[in-house]
């Protein structure tokens, strides 16, 4: 009623940057590997409100790594307008997936990210954000 996206949007947004960004590196949330079925459970997701997003805006979502644990991957989401004032920060937020397999036997547990994974995520660590537009 008030034509802003309501605060739990910013979630489910940053959830699709995730996905498109694991995607643009040849990844899934849940992926077969030659060994095992491997998905990445969120376990913590926050989001700080610098502005809220209207009806019709355009915005763009940068994803990097803020930490690549043993087993964990830390994302940083930053939000920004994409129309004048142009680069307006909207938001930022974080969101934390453990990597895990889905053995049928033992069920789901958090195994350290494979090699594979590693590899393709390091390169977006912090320095390096992957710009998606919405």
């Amino acid at each position: 009623m008030a034509r802003i996206v309501h605060f739990s949007n910013f979630f489910v947004y940053m959830e699709q940057a995730e996905h498109q960004f694991l995607r643009h590196v040849g990844l899934s949330v849940h992926q077969k590997t030659d060994q095992r079925t491997i998905s990445w459970p969120r376990v913590a997701a926050s989001c700080n409100y610098i502005q809220p997003i209207r009806f019709e805006d355009l915005i763009r979502i940068e994803v990097g790594i803020e930490r690549l644990g043993k087993s964990s991957v830390t994302y940083q989401f930053n939000f920004f307008r994409e129309h004048p004032p142009i680069d307006q920060p909207i938001a930022d937020g974080k969101l934390t997936a453990v990597c895990c397999a889905m053995d049928t036997d033992q069920g789901m547990h958090s195994i350290p990210i494979p090699d594979t994974f590693l590899q393709a995520l390091r390169p977006y660590q912090l320095e390096s954000p992957y710009n998606l537009l919405e």
